[in-house]
């Protein structure tokens, strides 16, 4: 992702070990913990973008 400028962290990286059995077949996380990782990184996400837009304008 060097190519176009991504940068990664801790907080804006996740990786989900097997999730075909933490998503029922609707797509819902059914697995706490797995919700609970998702949840944390959209907000990590979100303050970083959120940050490198007030940086950049």
């Amino acid at each position: 992702m060097r190519t176009v400028g991504a940068a990664f962290t801790p907080e804006t990286t996740l990786l989900i070990q097997g999730v075909k059995g933490k998503i029922d077949a609707n797509g819902v996380i059914t697995d706490a913990e797995t919700l609970q990782a998702v949840e944390h990184f959209l907000q990590s996400f979100t303050n970083h973008v959120n940050t490198s837009i007030q940086r950049h304008g």
